[in-house]
């Protein structure tokens, strides 16, 4: 072996090396920049929730005294309402099935069996579900329509 051969096998050795390094300070950059986004999602998520609880509190110091239902439950509906906006910022979607919708196994889970109407189709909304960018977070649980065994 000549040493203008050593010398090509040490330039190239130095030069991987050099390229070790700076797939290792991208690899870091990726990770700090994936640290930052999460915790400005995060960030985003309790700007927009912070309210909603302050709205909370405020009702629950209103009920205390208040011997009005109707104006607690506007008061409680105002919440949901300004909640699910928050939630919509975000793009998180609510899935509430109104009646008589057909039954979505891929975006709904059927919790109880009624009889009496369409088998195979939504009569009664129990608790909506929410989707994230299409991606089903929480399925709505509904009661279906169906024969009873």
């Amino acid at each position: 072996m000549g040493w203008r051969f050593l010398e090509a096998l040490k330039l190239a050795l130095l030069e991987a090396a050099d390229a070790r390094r700076q797939l290792d300070d991208y690899k870091l950059q990726a990770q700090r920049l994936a640290a930052e986004r999460e915790r400005a999602a995060r960030e985003r998520l309790a700007k927009g929730l912070l309210p909603v609880l302050e709205n909370f509190r405020k009702a629950i110091e209103f009920a205390e005294g208040e011997r009005d239902p109707e104006a607690l439950r506007e008061g409680l509906r105002m919440i949901w309402e300004d909640a699910l906006a928050k939630l919509e910022s975000l793009g998180i979607r609510e899935i509430a099935p109104e009646l008589g919708e057909e039954f979505d196994p891929k975006t709904m889970e059927a919790v109880e069996l009624v009889e009496g109407g369409e088998e195979g189709r939504v009569a009664r909304l129990i608790s909506p579900g929410f989707s994230l960018d299409g991606k089903v977070l929480k399925p709505a649980r509904v009661a279906v329509y169906g024969k009873k065994d």
